[in-house]
C-alpha cells in the first residue's frame, strides 16, 4: 500500500511541474510575441527620428515605465545630424540624449563597456 500511495505523489508532483511549466512557456510565449511585435515597429519606422521615438516609446509601454531616458554618445555629432538633416520638421525626440563625453553626464558612465538601467 505505501508503494501505491508513493506513486501517487509522484504523479501529483509530476502533474504540478507539468503545470508549473505549462504555465511558464505561455508566460514566455506572450514575451516573445510583444519582442517580436516590438522589432517589427522599430523596422518599420521611416526616418530616424520616428525609430527613435517608436524605441522610446515601446520601452516606456512594455516595461510599465513613466519615461525613459537614453543617452547616446556621440562626439562626432553623426547621429545628430543625421536625426536633424533625415526629416522636414527635424526633432528630437523627448527622452533622447546626445553627448560629446560621458564623462559629462557622469563619471560612473565613463566606464560603462554595457546598457546600464537605472532610476
Amino acid at each position: 500500500m505505501t508503494e501505491g500511495r508513493s506513486l501517487d505523489g509522484e504523479l501529483e508532483a509530476t502533474r504540478k511541474e507539468l503545470a508549473r511549466l505549462t504555465e511558464q512557456a505561455k508566460i514566455n510565449s506572450r514575451i516573445l510575441a510583444e519582442s517580436q511585435a516590438r522589432e517589427l515597429s522599430l523596422l518599420r519606422a521611416g526616418n530616424l527620428q520616428a525609430l527613435f521615438q517608436v524605441m522610446l516609446d515601446g520601452l516606456r509601454e512594455s516595461y510599465r515605465l513613466d519615461a525613459v531616458t537614453v543617452v547616446l554618445r556621440d562626439p562626432g555629432h553623426e547621429l545628430r545630424h543625421l536625426l536633424l538633416g533625415a526629416s522636414s520638421s527635424p526633432a528630437i525626440p523627448r527622452g533622447l540624449f546626445f553627448v560629446d563625453d560621458l564623462e559629462r553626464v557622469s563619471s560612473a558612465f565613463s566606464r560603462l563597456e554595457r546598457v546600464r538601467l537605472g532610476a
